[in-house]
């Protein structure tokens, strides 16, 4: 009875031992197989060096192997758990299959076909990516997932060529920028011109285009000062063309962004218009198109300035009287409208507008007598009221 302890203390220790021996193999498991290549015959063969790579889903862990020259691969010693089991190789398609369950114990046997492709390796990300768009690679035979692998990294080739575009053309179009901040316009188009062909389906090229105008704009008002009329009536016209073209390539979402556009246009328009009044109506036109898409009443009392100051300006004071008279019913101190209205009735060819002329000048001179920035207005206003004076006196 004395030796029962010493039995029990015994097989206690066995017991112990095995506990504790359990784990080490219990815990672990393992994957092994053969990966073939499906050729477009239909035949297959044993594909050799492919990386076989295991990302653990439940905790963090990576793991990897290659085929041999038979296409054999084995892992053993795996944590159990749920993997990504990952598959690429050179020339082949990259394959995957997603949250396969990897038990205690003996290793599970697989069998991969893959079929020549791009040789692109897959991440976890790219992966968990695709499982979240709803990829169920799982759920599809081989060939459906090859496709769907396919298509995926076409798309996502597309996506890096695209962003490199986009890349190519902010990098123009920011050097375009700084070279029209220095006056250097020549230059400055030639790099928006650039930016354009980097990136053709940009949905914001207007943007781009909104900035060359402005360039071509900017390059005439800079020839016709320096004496260079015909080159700065090119200008001229080139800026009002790629505004225009700017306009047309706003979508109708955006709207709301193209008065600045139309205004460069109009403006564009009515300089051109100075050099060649055959284009006076579609500059006029250019501006009641900048008028509808304008909300402030300022800004579209500015507009008609603009309007009135361009057939003034071109010999048709009729059309200038008119529309100057009409911004003065809604606002009657405006006064760049008087100060236009007085110099519009004075260039009539009908002396009758003369004391008209010299009425409103007064009451232009009287109001902003005292504002400095109207001071040569004001001297302009004064001579032309004395000449008209003299004119009626000759005329008595």
């Amino acid at each position: 009875m004395k030796k029962r302890p010493y039995i029990i203390h015994i097989l206690l220790g066995v017991v112990c031992a095995l506990s504790l021996a359990l784990p080490a193999w219990a815990q672990t498991g393992g994957v092994q197989g053969q990966v073939f290549v499906r050729l477009p015959d239909g035949s297959k063969k044993p594909a050799a060096n492919v990386l076989v790579e295991f990302y653990r889903l439940d905790v963090k862990g990576y793991y990897k192997v290659k085929t041999n020259k038979s296409g054999r691969f084995a892992h053993i010693g795996l944590p159990y758990g749920r993997y990504a089991i990952v598959l690429s190789g050179e020339g082949l398609n990259p394959y995957y299959e997603y949250n396969v369950r990897i038990p205690p114990g003996p290793p599970i046997e697989k069998t991969f076909e893959l079929i020549p492709g791009s040789g692109q390796r897959l991440t976890l990300e790219q992966i968990k990516q695709y499982q979240a768009q709803g990829a169920q690679q799982q759920a599809l035979s081989p060939e459906e997932q090859q496709k769907r692998l396919e298509e995926a990294l076409k798309k996502q080739e597309e996506q890096r060529k695209k962003a490199e575009r986009d890349k190519e053309m902010i990098k123009h179009f920011e050097a375009g920028k700084q070279l029209a901040s220095a006056e250097q316009y020549d230059e400055a188009i030639n790099e928006y011109k650039l930016a354009l062909e980097a990136s053709p389906d940009h949905p914001q090229l207007y943007v781009i285009m909104g900035k060359m105008a402005e360039a071509y704009f900017n390059q005439g008002v800079k020839r016709n000062n320096s004496g260079q009329r015909q080159l700065a009536t090119q200008s001229f016209a080139l800026a009002a063309e790629t505004a225009k073209k700017a306009i047309d390539m706003i979508p109708p979402e955006k709207a709301s962004e193209k008065p600045p556009y139309i205004k460069l246009y109009a403006q564009a328009m009515a300089v051109s218009a100075r050099f060649d009044n055959s284009k006076l109506d579609q500059a006029v036109a250019a501006y009641r198109q900048l008028l509808e898409a304008q909300t402030s009443p300022e800004e579209k009392r500015q507009t008609k300035i603009e309007i009135a100051k361009l057939y003034n300006d071109t010999g048709r004071s009729e059309e200038a009287i008119a529309t100057y008279k009409e911004i003065l019913q809604e606002d009657p101190k405006n006064a760049d409208a008087l100060f236009g209205l007085g110099l519009a009735l004075a260039a009539s060819p009908d002396p009758k507008s003369y004391p008209e002329a010299i009425k409103t000048l007064e009451r232009f001179v009287k109001q902003v007598s005292k504002d400095q920035s109207k001071a040569d207005k004001v001297a302009e206003a004064k001579s032309v009221i004395a000449a008209l004076k003299e004119y009626i006196k000759q005329q008595k």
